[in-house]
């Protein structure tokens, strides 16, 4: 029984060892190989990982520029709704203004003192300017005098 298993099991071994042999040839194959091209495995891993940081730059760029633009277009949203508010605002205010006689009345008032304020300022000036030009002409006329001895 012994000799009769043997000889069933002996083609499955055999099998086997050849089968292990093969793949102990392809991994020292393999290893040589290796061995023989570490430089290019290595420039091109490097490659390959530059471009997959090149890749997630990108789309966080891309993230961040998308999120910009919808922040960009909030805030336009918003300034609309605020010019719009303050619009309606202006046009109450306005409406209010005409049918109070007396805000009329103040800002006639107001003009007027705008008017005096101004007015003034610019006699001051006048009067500055004249004194400036008298001051001249007086030097204009002691020169000649000067000039005339």
């Amino acid at each position: 029984m012994a000799l009769t298993l043997g000889k069933e099991l002996l083609p499955i071994v055999d099998t086997g060892t050849r089968g292990l042999t093969a793949f102990l040839q392809g991994l020292t194959a393999t290893a040589t190989w290796l061995k023989n091209n570490w430089k290019a495995l290595v420039a091109l891993s490097s490659a390959i990982g530059l471009y997959e940081i090149a890749v997630h730059y990108a789309t966080i760029k891309e993230t961040l520029h998308t999120k910009a633009i919808t922040a960009k277009n909030l805030a336009m949203a918003t300034g609309s709704r605020v010019i719009a508010t303050l619009r309606a605002a202006q046009i109450k205010l306005n409406a209010a203004m005409r049918a109070n006689p007396y805000a009329a009345i103040v800002t006639a008032v107001m003009a007027i003192c705008a008017g005096i304020a101004l007015w003034l300022n610019r006699t001051r000036e006048l009067t500055q300017a004249q004194r400036e030009q008298q001051a001249i002409d007086k030097d204009n006329i002691e020169l000649q005098q000067a000039g005339a001895k």
